[in-house]
Protein backbone atom coordinates (compact mmCIF):
# COMPACT_ATOMS: atom_id res chain seq x y z
CA UNK A 1 0.00 0.00 0.00
CA UNK A 2 1.46 3.32 -1.00
CA UNK A 3 1.61 5.33 2.18
CA UNK A 4 3.37 8.67 2.57
CA UNK A 5 1.80 7.17 3.69
CA UNK A 6 -0.75 6.85 25.65
CA UNK A 7 1.39 6.02 27.08
CA UNK A 8 2.57 7.05 30.58
CA UNK A 9 6.29 6.31 30.75
CA UNK A 10 7.01 3.28 32.93
CA UNK A 11 7.68 4.35 36.46
CA UNK A 12 11.22 3.02 36.50
CA UNK A 13 13.56 2.14 33.65
CA UNK A 14 14.22 -1.54 33.41
CA UNK A 15 17.91 -2.06 34.09
CA UNK A 16 20.24 -4.47 32.29
CA UNK A 17 21.44 -7.51 34.18
CA UNK A 18 24.93 -7.68 35.69
CA UNK A 19 27.47 -9.73 33.77
CA UNK A 20 28.44 -11.50 36.98
CA UNK A 21 27.25 -15.11 37.02
CA UNK A 22 27.91 -18.37 38.80
CA UNK A 23 31.52 -19.33 39.42
CA UNK A 24 32.74 -21.59 36.67
CA UNK A 25 31.55 -25.12 37.40
CA UNK A 26 34.08 -27.96 37.19
CA UNK A 27 34.04 -29.74 33.89
CA UNK A 28 32.30 -33.10 33.76
CA UNK A 29 33.97 -35.11 31.01
CA UNK A 30 31.35 -37.85 31.26
CA UNK A 31 28.69 -35.28 30.30
CA UNK A 32 30.31 -34.46 26.98
CA UNK A 33 28.61 -35.95 23.93
CA UNK A 34 29.47 -35.35 20.29
CA UNK A 35 25.86 -35.04 19.06
CA UNK A 36 26.72 -32.85 16.09
CA UNK A 37 29.84 -32.31 14.06
CA UNK A 38 32.39 -30.67 16.35
CA UNK A 39 29.70 -29.54 18.81
CA UNK A 40 30.35 -30.65 22.37
CA UNK A 41 27.82 -30.85 25.22
CA UNK A 42 28.54 -30.45 28.90
CA UNK A 43 26.42 -30.49 32.05
CA UNK A 44 27.38 -27.90 34.63
CA UNK A 45 25.28 -27.72 37.76
CA UNK A 46 21.63 -27.43 36.73
CA UNK A 47 22.44 -26.48 33.15
CA UNK A 48 23.34 -28.27 29.97
CA UNK A 49 25.50 -26.29 27.54
CA UNK A 50 26.96 -26.80 24.10
CA UNK A 51 30.01 -25.30 22.44
CA UNK A 52 32.31 -25.76 19.45
CA UNK A 53 36.00 -26.24 20.22
CA UNK A 54 37.94 -23.20 19.09
CA UNK A 55 34.90 -20.94 19.43
CA UNK A 56 34.84 -18.73 22.55
CA UNK A 57 31.05 -18.88 22.93
CA UNK A 58 28.63 -21.35 24.51
CA UNK A 59 24.91 -22.01 24.21
CA UNK A 60 22.57 -22.85 27.09
CA UNK A 61 20.72 -25.92 25.80
CA UNK A 62 18.49 -26.90 28.72
CA UNK A 63 17.78 -26.01 32.32
CA UNK A 64 17.69 -29.21 34.38
CA UNK A 65 16.85 -27.82 37.81
CA UNK A 66 13.66 -27.12 39.75
CA UNK A 67 14.20 -23.65 41.24
CA UNK A 68 11.62 -20.92 40.72
CA UNK A 69 14.36 -18.28 40.49
CA UNK A 70 17.17 -19.00 38.04
CA UNK A 71 20.44 -17.21 37.31
CA UNK A 72 22.13 -18.39 34.12
CA UNK A 73 25.94 -18.55 34.39
CA UNK A 74 27.73 -15.96 32.28
CA UNK A 75 30.52 -18.42 31.41
CA UNK A 76 31.52 -22.05 31.73
CA UNK A 77 34.86 -23.89 32.03
CA UNK A 78 35.61 -26.60 29.49
CA UNK A 79 38.64 -28.64 28.48
CA UNK A 80 38.80 -26.23 25.55
CA UNK A 81 38.98 -23.20 27.82
CA UNK A 82 36.54 -20.67 29.26
CA UNK A 83 33.39 -20.10 27.17
CA UNK A 84 31.08 -17.07 27.33
CA UNK A 85 27.37 -17.85 27.32
CA UNK A 86 25.92 -15.92 24.36
CA UNK A 87 22.73 -17.81 23.52
CA UNK A 88 19.71 -19.60 24.93
CA UNK A 89 18.59 -22.51 22.76
CA UNK A 90 15.11 -23.45 21.66
CA UNK A 91 12.95 -25.05 24.39
CA UNK A 92 15.61 -24.35 27.04
CA UNK A 93 13.08 -23.39 29.74
CA UNK A 94 9.78 -24.08 28.04
CA UNK A 95 6.94 -26.52 28.64
CA UNK A 96 7.29 -27.81 25.09
CA UNK A 97 9.57 -30.49 23.73
CA UNK A 98 9.32 -31.13 20.02
CA UNK A 99 6.05 -29.20 19.98
CA UNK A 100 4.42 -31.55 22.53
CA UNK A 101 3.06 -30.10 25.76
CA UNK A 102 4.55 -31.45 28.99
CA UNK A 103 3.99 -30.36 32.59
CA UNK A 104 6.53 -27.78 33.69
CA UNK A 105 8.09 -28.96 36.95
CA UNK A 106 10.37 -25.92 37.14
CA UNK A 107 7.74 -23.22 37.71
CA UNK A 108 10.28 -20.52 36.88
CA UNK A 109 9.01 -17.09 37.95
CA UNK A 110 12.23 -15.13 37.39
CA UNK A 111 15.38 -15.60 35.35
CA UNK A 112 18.64 -13.64 35.24
CA UNK A 113 20.05 -13.61 31.71
CA UNK A 114 23.79 -12.88 31.26
CA UNK A 115 24.78 -9.60 29.69
CA UNK A 116 26.49 -11.26 26.71
CA UNK A 117 23.45 -13.20 25.48
CA UNK A 118 22.52 -12.13 21.94
CA UNK A 119 19.86 -14.70 20.98
CA UNK A 120 16.93 -16.39 22.66
CA UNK A 121 15.73 -19.39 20.68
CA UNK A 122 12.30 -20.56 19.60
CA UNK A 123 9.96 -21.63 22.44
CA UNK A 124 12.77 -20.97 24.94
CA UNK A 125 10.44 -19.85 27.75
CA UNK A 126 7.13 -21.00 26.26
CA UNK A 127 4.52 -21.20 29.02
CA UNK A 128 6.92 -20.34 31.86
CA UNK A 129 5.12 -18.46 34.70
CA UNK A 130 7.60 -15.57 34.65
CA UNK A 131 6.51 -12.62 36.76
CA UNK A 132 9.43 -10.44 35.68
CA UNK A 133 11.81 -10.36 32.75
CA UNK A 134 14.99 -8.34 32.35
CA UNK A 135 16.40 -8.64 28.85
CA UNK A 136 20.09 -7.72 28.47
CA UNK A 137 21.23 -4.81 26.30
CA UNK A 138 23.27 -7.29 24.24
CA UNK A 139 20.18 -9.13 22.99
CA UNK A 140 19.63 -8.99 19.23
CA UNK A 141 17.08 -11.67 18.33
CA UNK A 142 14.03 -13.11 20.12
CA UNK A 143 12.89 -16.40 18.61
CA UNK A 144 9.50 -17.70 17.58
CA UNK A 145 7.10 -18.26 20.51
CA UNK A 146 10.03 -17.59 22.87
CA UNK A 147 7.76 -16.15 25.60
CA UNK A 148 4.38 -17.29 24.33
CA UNK A 149 1.78 -17.82 27.06
CA UNK A 150 3.99 -16.38 29.76
CA UNK A 151 0.76 -15.26 31.34
CA UNK A 152 2.17 -13.79 34.54
CA UNK A 153 4.25 -11.04 32.89
CA UNK A 154 2.74 -7.58 33.48
CA UNK A 155 5.44 -5.25 32.12
CA UNK A 156 7.99 -5.69 29.36
CA UNK A 157 10.96 -3.59 28.28
CA UNK A 158 12.66 -4.66 25.04
CA UNK A 159 16.08 -2.97 24.76
CA UNK A 160 17.23 -0.99 21.74
CA UNK A 161 19.70 -3.74 20.83
CA UNK A 162 16.88 -6.07 19.73
CA UNK A 163 16.61 -6.00 15.95
CA UNK A 164 14.27 -8.89 15.26
CA UNK A 165 11.33 -10.44 17.11
CA UNK A 166 10.03 -13.61 15.50
CA UNK A 167 6.46 -14.90 15.06
CA UNK A 168 4.26 -15.19 18.17
CA UNK A 169 7.15 -14.30 20.48
CA UNK A 170 4.83 -12.84 23.15
CA UNK A 171 1.53 -14.21 21.86
CA UNK A 172 -1.09 -14.77 24.56
CA UNK A 173 0.79 -13.05 27.37
CA UNK A 174 -2.59 -12.40 28.92
CA UNK A 175 -1.44 -10.35 31.95
CA UNK A 176 0.85 -8.00 30.01
CA UNK A 177 -0.27 -4.40 30.53
CA UNK A 178 2.70 -2.18 29.60
CA UNK A 179 5.20 -2.52 26.75
CA UNK A 180 8.24 -0.51 25.69
CA UNK A 181 10.24 -1.32 22.56
CA UNK A 182 13.22 1.01 22.77
CA UNK A 183 14.76 0.41 19.35
CA UNK A 184 13.96 -0.12 15.68
CA UNK A 185 12.90 -3.74 16.08
CA UNK A 186 11.40 -5.68 13.18
CA UNK A 187 8.44 -7.66 14.47
CA UNK A 188 7.18 -10.66 12.53
CA UNK A 189 3.55 -11.89 12.54
CA UNK A 190 1.37 -12.30 15.67
CA UNK A 191 4.14 -11.10 18.02
CA UNK A 192 1.76 -9.61 20.61
CA UNK A 193 -1.38 -11.35 19.39
CA UNK A 194 -4.15 -11.71 21.97
CA UNK A 195 -2.38 -9.79 24.72
CA UNK A 196 -5.84 -8.93 25.90
CA UNK A 197 -4.81 -6.75 28.86
CA UNK A 198 -2.16 -4.74 27.05
CA UNK A 199 -3.15 -1.09 27.56
CA UNK A 200 0.00 1.02 27.18
CA UNK A 201 2.58 0.78 24.38
CA UNK A 202 5.62 2.88 23.60
CA UNK A 203 7.32 2.14 20.28
CA UNK A 204 10.39 3.48 18.53
CA UNK A 205 9.55 5.46 15.40
CA UNK A 206 11.40 2.97 13.18
CA UNK A 207 9.69 -0.19 14.45
CA UNK A 208 7.98 -2.36 11.84
CA UNK A 209 5.42 -5.08 12.47
CA UNK A 210 4.02 -7.91 10.40
CA UNK A 211 0.49 -9.25 10.07
CA UNK A 212 -1.65 -9.31 13.23
CA UNK A 213 1.27 -8.26 15.41
CA UNK A 214 -1.14 -6.46 17.77
CA UNK A 215 -4.42 -8.11 16.77
CA UNK A 216 -6.87 -8.87 19.61
CA UNK A 217 -5.22 -6.33 21.92
CA UNK A 218 -8.76 -5.29 22.78
CA UNK A 219 -7.79 -2.95 25.66
CA UNK A 220 -4.90 -1.15 23.99
CA UNK A 221 -5.61 2.56 24.39
CA UNK A 222 -2.38 4.52 24.71
CA UNK A 223 0.40 4.81 22.13
CA UNK A 224 3.52 6.88 22.89
CA UNK A 225 1.90 8.79 25.74
CA UNK A 226 -1.38 9.52 23.96
CA UNK A 227 -4.67 8.18 22.79
CA UNK A 228 -3.64 8.37 19.10
CA UNK A 229 -6.66 10.42 18.04
CA UNK A 230 -8.67 13.34 19.39
CA UNK A 231 -11.25 11.24 21.20
CA UNK A 232 -12.21 13.97 23.69
CA UNK A 233 -12.61 16.56 20.92
CA UNK A 234 -14.75 14.16 18.90
CA UNK A 235 -17.05 13.55 21.84
CA UNK A 236 -17.39 17.32 22.07
CA UNK A 237 -18.46 17.53 18.42
CA UNK A 238 -15.27 17.79 16.34
CA UNK A 239 -14.26 15.56 13.46
CA UNK A 240 -12.14 12.55 14.55
CA UNK A 241 -8.51 13.19 13.62
CA UNK A 242 -5.33 11.12 13.98
CA UNK A 243 -2.73 13.14 15.88
CA UNK A 244 0.21 14.19 13.73
CA UNK A 245 2.88 14.40 16.44
CA UNK A 246 5.06 12.07 18.53
CA UNK A 247 5.56 9.85 15.45
CA UNK A 248 1.99 8.53 15.78
CA UNK A 249 1.15 8.46 12.02
CA UNK A 250 4.45 6.74 11.23
CA UNK A 251 4.01 4.12 13.94
CA UNK A 252 0.38 3.46 13.01
CA UNK A 253 1.45 3.03 9.41
CA UNK A 254 4.38 0.71 10.17
CA UNK A 255 3.04 -1.30 13.12
CA UNK A 256 -0.75 -1.31 13.24
CA UNK A 257 -2.20 -1.21 9.74
CA UNK A 258 -2.04 -5.04 9.51
CA UNK A 259 -3.74 -5.67 12.87
CA UNK A 260 -7.40 -5.76 13.89
CA UNK A 261 -9.38 -5.70 17.12
CA UNK A 262 -7.10 -3.05 18.59
CA UNK A 263 -9.15 -0.83 20.87
CA UNK A 264 -7.96 2.61 19.76
CA UNK A 265 -8.19 1.65 16.06
CA UNK A 266 -11.69 0.19 16.44
CA UNK A 267 -12.88 3.25 18.35
CA UNK A 268 -11.37 5.58 15.78
CA UNK A 269 -12.92 3.74 12.83
CA UNK A 270 -16.31 3.72 14.56
CA UNK A 271 -16.04 7.45 15.26
CA UNK A 272 -15.01 8.18 11.68
CA UNK A 273 -17.92 6.14 10.31
CA UNK A 274 -20.27 8.08 12.55
CA UNK A 275 -18.82 11.38 11.39
CA UNK A 276 -19.08 10.40 7.71
CA UNK A 277 -22.71 9.33 8.12
CA UNK A 278 -23.54 12.51 10.04
CA UNK A 279 -21.96 14.79 7.44
CA UNK A 280 -22.89 12.93 4.24
CA UNK A 281 -26.48 11.90 4.94
CA UNK A 282 -29.56 13.88 5.91
CA UNK A 283 -32.78 12.97 7.76
CA UNK A 284 -34.85 13.47 4.60
CA UNK A 285 -32.94 10.79 2.72
CA UNK A 286 -34.43 7.36 2.16
CA UNK A 287 -32.26 4.30 2.72
CA UNK A 288 -31.61 4.13 -1.03
CA UNK A 289 -30.22 7.65 -1.11
CA UNK A 290 -28.13 7.03 2.02
CA UNK A 291 -26.73 3.84 0.49
CA UNK A 292 -25.79 5.76 -2.63
CA UNK A 293 -24.25 8.72 -0.80
CA UNK A 294 -22.07 6.39 1.29
CA UNK A 295 -21.18 4.44 -1.86
CA UNK A 296 -20.06 7.71 -3.41
CA UNK A 297 -18.00 8.69 -0.36
CA UNK A 298 -16.14 5.41 -0.38
CA UNK A 299 -15.35 5.58 -4.09
CA UNK A 300 -14.27 9.22 -3.84
CA UNK A 301 -11.97 8.58 -0.87
CA UNK A 302 -10.32 5.28 -1.70
CA UNK A 303 -8.30 3.75 -4.52
CA UNK A 304 -7.54 0.18 -5.43
CA UNK A 305 -4.22 -1.23 -4.20
CA UNK A 306 -1.51 -0.41 -6.74
CA UNK A 307 1.21 -2.67 -5.39
CA UNK A 308 3.59 0.11 -4.34
CA UNK A 309 4.81 0.69 -0.82
CA UNK A 310 5.25 4.03 0.93
CA UNK A 311 8.63 4.55 -0.69
CA UNK A 312 7.40 4.00 -4.24
CA UNK A 313 8.80 0.49 -4.60
CA UNK A 314 6.73 -2.29 -6.14
CA UNK A 315 6.98 -4.57 -3.11
CA UNK A 316 3.40 -5.03 -1.99
CA UNK A 317 0.77 -7.57 -2.95
CA UNK A 318 -2.97 -7.15 -3.05
CA UNK A 319 -3.17 -10.13 -0.70
CA UNK A 320 -1.20 -8.25 2.00
CA UNK A 321 -2.89 -8.21 5.41
CA UNK A 322 -3.25 -4.43 5.49
CA UNK A 323 -5.70 -4.69 2.57
CA UNK A 324 -7.89 -7.29 4.27
CA UNK A 325 -8.68 -5.69 7.63
CA UNK A 326 -11.65 -3.50 8.44
CA UNK A 327 -9.46 -0.47 9.04
CA UNK A 328 -7.75 -0.70 5.63
CA UNK A 329 -9.83 2.14 4.18
CA UNK A 330 -10.35 4.34 7.22
CA UNK A 331 -6.85 4.21 8.69
CA UNK A 332 -5.08 4.87 5.37
CA UNK A 333 -7.62 7.62 4.57
CA UNK A 334 -7.10 9.19 7.99
CA UNK A 335 -3.33 9.11 7.70
CA UNK A 336 -3.71 10.96 4.38
CA UNK A 337 -1.42 8.40 2.86
CA UNK A 338 -2.09 9.32 -0.76
CA UNK A 339 -2.73 12.99 -0.19
CA UNK A 340 -6.10 14.73 0.13
CA UNK A 341 -7.51 11.97 2.30
CA UNK A 342 -7.35 9.04 -0.10
CA UNK A 343 -7.12 5.52 1.25
CA UNK A 344 -6.20 2.29 -0.49
CA UNK A 345 -7.49 -1.27 -0.29
CA UNK A 346 -8.82 -4.26 -2.27
CA UNK A 347 -12.28 -5.79 -2.58
CA UNK A 348 -12.40 -7.19 0.96
CA UNK A 349 -11.46 -3.83 2.43
CA UNK A 350 -14.06 -2.06 0.28
CA UNK A 351 -16.78 -4.53 1.32
CA UNK A 352 -15.93 -4.23 5.02
CA UNK A 353 -15.75 -0.44 4.91
CA UNK A 354 -19.09 -0.19 3.08
CA UNK A 355 -20.76 -2.50 5.58
CA UNK A 356 -19.38 -0.43 8.47
CA UNK A 357 -20.75 2.78 6.96
CA UNK A 358 -24.14 1.20 6.22
CA UNK A 359 -24.46 -0.30 9.69
CA UNK A 360 -23.63 3.09 11.20
CA UNK A 361 -26.45 4.57 9.13
CA UNK A 362 -28.80 1.86 10.42
CA UNK A 363 -28.92 -0.03 7.12
CA UNK A 364 -28.73 -3.81 7.26
CA UNK A 365 -25.87 -5.24 5.21
CA UNK A 366 -23.67 -8.29 4.69
CA UNK A 367 -20.40 -9.26 3.04
CA UNK A 368 -20.49 -11.98 0.38
CA UNK A 369 -17.62 -13.54 -1.50
CA UNK A 370 -16.74 -15.83 -4.36
CA UNK A 371 -14.44 -18.83 -4.45
CA UNK A 372 -11.21 -19.11 -6.41
CA UNK A 373 -10.15 -18.17 -8.96
CA UNK A 374 -12.15 -14.94 -8.61
CA UNK A 375 -11.68 -14.57 -4.81
CA UNK A 376 -13.84 -11.47 -4.79
CA UNK A 377 -15.92 -9.77 -2.06
CA UNK A 378 -18.89 -7.37 -2.18
CA UNK A 379 -22.11 -6.58 -0.25
CA UNK A 380 -25.78 -7.41 0.22
CA UNK A 381 -27.74 -4.33 1.32
CA UNK A 382 -31.30 -4.10 2.62
CA UNK A 383 -32.80 -0.91 1.19
CA UNK A 384 -36.37 0.16 1.95
CA UNK A 385 -37.33 -3.40 2.88
CA UNK A 386 -35.69 -5.11 -0.13
CA UNK A 387 -32.34 -6.91 -0.44
CA UNK A 388 -29.91 -5.88 -3.19
CA UNK A 389 -26.27 -6.47 -4.03
CA UNK A 390 -23.62 -3.75 -4.41
CA UNK A 391 -20.01 -4.01 -5.58
CA UNK A 392 -18.04 -0.91 -4.63
CA UNK A 393 -14.80 -2.31 -6.06
CA UNK A 394 -16.10 -2.87 -9.56
CA UNK A 395 -17.79 0.54 -9.61
CA UNK A 396 -14.59 2.28 -8.50
CA UNK A 397 -13.38 2.34 -12.09
CA UNK A 398 -10.69 4.86 -12.92
CA UNK A 399 -11.43 4.46 -16.63
CA UNK A 400 -14.69 6.34 -16.11
CA UNK A 401 -12.80 9.46 -15.05
CA UNK A 402 -14.58 11.54 -12.43
CA UNK A 403 -17.91 9.87 -13.18
CA UNK A 404 -18.87 7.22 -10.63
CA UNK A 405 -20.25 4.07 -12.20
CA UNK A 406 -23.38 2.44 -10.78
CA UNK A 407 -23.37 -0.67 -12.92
CA UNK A 408 -23.04 -2.82 -9.81
CA UNK A 409 -25.20 -0.82 -7.41
CA UNK A 410 -28.44 -2.28 -6.00
CA UNK A 411 -28.71 -5.33 -8.24
CA UNK A 412 -30.37 -8.71 -7.81
CA UNK A 413 -28.12 -11.67 -7.07
CA UNK A 414 -28.93 -13.07 -10.54
CA UNK A 415 -27.99 -9.80 -12.24
CA UNK A 416 -24.81 -9.49 -10.18
CA UNK A 417 -23.85 -13.05 -11.11
CA UNK A 418 -24.27 -12.07 -14.77
CA UNK A 419 -22.19 -8.92 -14.36
CA UNK A 420 -19.45 -10.74 -12.47
CA UNK A 421 -19.41 -13.88 -14.51
CA UNK A 422 -19.24 -15.99 -11.35
CA UNK A 423 -21.47 -16.91 -8.41
CA UNK A 424 -21.05 -16.19 -4.71
CA UNK A 425 -21.16 -17.84 -1.31
CA UNK A 426 -23.48 -17.07 1.55
CA UNK A 427 -22.69 -13.93 3.58
CA UNK A 428 -19.46 -14.05 5.52
CA UNK A 429 -19.50 -13.52 9.27
CA UNK A 430 -16.79 -11.55 11.06
CA UNK A 431 -15.92 -10.42 14.59
CA UNK A 432 -13.09 -8.23 13.32
CA UNK A 433 -14.90 -5.01 14.23
CA UNK A 434 -18.16 -4.42 16.14
CA UNK A 435 -19.76 -2.95 12.99
CA UNK A 436 -19.03 -6.16 11.06
CA UNK A 437 -20.70 -8.59 13.44
CA UNK A 438 -23.92 -10.05 12.00
CA UNK A 439 -25.40 -10.71 15.40
CA UNK A 440 -29.01 -9.81 14.62
CA UNK A 441 -29.38 -10.54 10.91
CA UNK A 442 -30.17 -13.66 8.92
CA UNK A 443 -27.59 -13.75 6.16
CA UNK A 444 -29.03 -16.82 4.47
CA UNK A 445 -32.45 -15.20 4.33
CA UNK A 446 -30.95 -12.03 2.83
CA UNK A 447 -29.18 -14.03 0.16
CA UNK A 448 -32.33 -15.91 -0.84
CA UNK A 449 -34.44 -12.76 -0.99
CA UNK A 450 -32.15 -10.57 -3.08
CA UNK A 451 -34.67 -10.62 -5.92
CA UNK A 452 -35.13 -7.01 -7.02
CA UNK A 453 -33.06 -4.40 -8.79
CA UNK A 454 -33.16 -0.66 -9.34
CA UNK A 455 -33.89 0.27 -12.92
CA UNK A 456 -31.24 1.32 -15.40
CA UNK A 457 -33.41 1.14 -18.48
CA UNK A 458 -31.12 3.24 -20.68
CA UNK A 459 -28.08 1.16 -19.78
CA UNK A 460 -25.90 4.13 -18.83
CA UNK A 461 -24.87 2.60 -15.54
CA UNK A 462 -26.64 5.30 -13.55
CA UNK A 463 -29.89 5.02 -11.64
CA UNK A 464 -32.77 6.34 -13.69
CA UNK A 465 -33.57 8.79 -10.87
CA UNK A 466 -30.31 10.66 -11.45
CA UNK A 467 -32.04 12.99 -13.90
CA UNK A 468 -29.10 15.25 -14.71
CA UNK A 469 -26.66 12.29 -14.94
CA UNK A 470 -24.05 13.80 -12.64
CA UNK A 471 -23.78 10.80 -10.34
CA UNK A 472 -25.63 12.41 -7.43
CA UNK A 473 -29.15 13.43 -6.45
CA UNK A 474 -29.37 17.20 -5.95
CA UNK A 475 -31.72 20.14 -6.46
CA UNK A 476 -30.80 20.03 -10.15
CA UNK A 477 -32.46 16.64 -10.34
CA UNK A 478 -35.66 18.17 -8.95
CA UNK A 479 -35.63 20.78 -11.69
CA UNK A 480 -34.96 18.09 -14.28
CA UNK A 481 -37.71 15.92 -12.78
CA UNK A 482 -40.19 18.80 -13.01
CA UNK A 483 -39.32 19.25 -16.67
CA UNK A 484 -39.62 15.53 -17.39
CA UNK A 485 -42.94 15.39 -15.58
CA UNK A 486 -44.31 18.04 -17.91
CA UNK A 487 -43.19 16.22 -21.06
CA UNK A 488 -43.31 12.61 -19.82
CA UNK A 489 -46.31 11.93 -17.54
CA UNK A 490 -45.14 8.38 -16.82
CA UNK A 491 -42.44 9.89 -14.58
CA UNK A 492 -44.66 10.14 -11.52
CA UNK A 493 -44.14 11.95 -8.29
CA UNK A 494 -44.69 8.73 -6.37
CA UNK A 495 -41.76 7.14 -8.18
CA UNK A 496 -39.50 10.05 -7.34
CA UNK A 497 -40.54 10.13 -3.70
CA UNK A 498 -39.49 6.52 -3.40
CA UNK A 499 -35.97 7.90 -3.27
CA UNK A 500 -36.39 11.35 -1.80
CA UNK A 501 -39.18 12.57 0.45
CA UNK A 502 -38.14 16.22 0.43
CA UNK A 503 -35.03 18.08 -0.59
CA UNK A 504 -33.92 20.68 1.92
Amino acid sequence: MKQGKLFTVLAAAVLGISAAGFPAAPEEPAGIVAEAADRQYITSGSFRFSYIPGNPNAMLEKYLGSSTSVSIPSSISTSNGQKTVTGIASYAFSTQVNHQQYPNPMNITSVSIPSAVTTIGDYAFYGAPLTSLNLPSSLSNIGKCAFRECDSLTTLYIPASVKKIEDNAFDDCSALRQLVIAGAARMADYVFYNCENLRIVQLHKDCFAGSNAFSCCTRLELLNNNIPWNKAAFLAGSAPVIYQYNNIPRILNHCFRKSCQVKFIDEYCSALCMYIVQTETRPWMSEAVKARVLYDWLINHCEYEDGYDEYGFSTEARSDADNQVASSVFLSYSLNTRGNGIGETVCEGYAKAYKMLLETAGIESYIVSSNAPANHAWNIVKVDGTYYQCDVTWDNDSSSGSQISYKHFLKTKERMNQLHGFTHNLPDGSNEHPLLVDNYHNGSYANQHCLYTFNDNNGDGLLDWDYDFDGSITSNDIAQYQYLQSVAPEVTQARWLYLCILYN
